[in-house]
């Protein structure tokens, strides 16, 4: 549909269709994203710390965890990457874990995790 509303300038058809999508599908604008990213010279310590962390998150029960998976291109410079997406609907849903995450990776050396909130690209 992308490809098709794109050829005949039908940016309205375009928009309708992916608005009614990403609502059956909870994405944004109904929700939003948080995207970790845990990355380590390790594959192993970097799927260990991403299997605690999604552990830890469905414990929540406002949230959607999607992951842990291999990002697109898993291994940069010598460093593997594996990615956690979340969705929620509110701050306070997610804030205390949140905190809680980056402040127990705050000095750990052999993993490093990023938070993005509302990630522009994933």
């Amino acid at each position: 549909y992308s490809i098709i509303t794109a050829s005949n300038n039908d940016y309205t058809s375009f928009y309708n269709t992916e608005v009614t999508i990403r609502k059956k599908l909870n994405y944004p604008p109904y929700c939003n994203l948080v995207l970790f990213k845990i990355e380590s010279a390790s594959y192993e310590n970097a799927i260990l710390e991403a299997d605690k962390i999604v552990h830890y998150l469905r414990q929540n029960k406002y949230i959607k965890v999607l992951g842990p998976s291999s990002a697109s291109i898993p291994k940069i410079n010598n460093i593997y990457i594996v990615q956690i997406i979340v969705k929620y609907k509110k701050i306070q849903d997610i804030y205390d874990y949140l905190l809680f995450i980056k402040q127990k990776y705050i000095d750990i050396k052999n993993v490093n995790v990023e938070i993005d909130l509302n990630p522009s690209h994933i």
